[in-house]
């Protein structure tokens, strides 16, 4: 990537969409210091390179370089992108994690199924998690401001959406809390009378009704088949 950057201090800081105040924290330096070395004023320190490839997986021999419209590229031709701070932000957050969990890290490489399982359990975490912290924060909205509700409920949209876009989506898992999501669905649309809207799920590869009064029943959902005139009047329109 060229930048019209003056410093490759800032590339990386723009690359990651930190403001320098992150950054700062980030690398444990004062937001001076950063500001200098990105209008290179100051010049930067093998020992901060060294910190920021750490912290960002960006190469110290491009770092040092202080050539910014040079591609991030390291010695062996890769090149650094934010993909790559992301990564190493996760490697380190999952390390933590199972520290705080388990008490100990095991750094001897685990088999594939076994990372698969224990990377398993991480998600379940960190959704349980998301949920409670989302949950929070909208209910703190809504004693803030009357519109602060709404501005929540988008960035959350959007965070669910960024997700899906850059991930997909897991249809097994999402199963999994079909019940749950329609409850709370449900439960949202009651009326003064208690009554709600109905709602369809399908779990375990039957397909749900949540009735208006909240009794489940079980439904059976024919797939659209069309009649036999409509069906003729489609091969007369393509005769046509």
């Amino acid at each position: 990537m060229k930048s019209l950057l003056k410093s490759p201090v800032a590339v990386v800081r723009n690359e990651i969409g930190q403001t320098v105040d992150e950054f700062a924290e980030l690398l444990g330096c004062s937001v001076w210091t950063i500001r200098r070395l990105e209008r290179n004023d100051l010049g930067l320190s093998e020992r901060l390179a060294r910190r920021i490839q750490q912290e960002t997986g960006a190469p110290v021999e491009w770092l040092l370089k202080n050539e910014p419209r040079l591609p991030p590229e390291d010695s062996s031709g890769l090149l650094w992108s934010r993909q790559v701070f992301e990564v190493r932000q996760g490697q380190r957050e999952s390390a933590e994690l199972t520290h705080r969990i388990l008490g100990t890290v095991n750094y001897k490489p685990l088999p594939t199924e076994k990372r698969r399982e224990r990377r398993h359990l991480l998600a379940k975490y960190f959704a349980a998690r998301a949920e409670a912290e989302i949950h929070a924060s909208l209910a703190s909205a809504i004693e803030k401001d009357e519109y602060e509700f709404e501005r929540g409920l988008s960035r959350v949209n959007a965070f669910i959406e960024s997700l899906k876009k850059d991930f997909g989506s897991d249809e097994s898992i999402r199963g999994l809390h079909a019940r749950e999501v329609a409850l709370a669905a449900h439960a949202s649309s009651r009326d003064e009378t208690g009554m709600g809207q109905p709602i369809v799920f399908a779990e375990a590869g039957s397909n749900y009704c949540i009735e208006r009064n909240g009794r489940i029943r079980k439904i059976r959902i024919q797939p659209f088949q069309p009649s036999a005139g409509s069906a003729r009047h489609g091969d007369a329109r393509k005769s046509s």
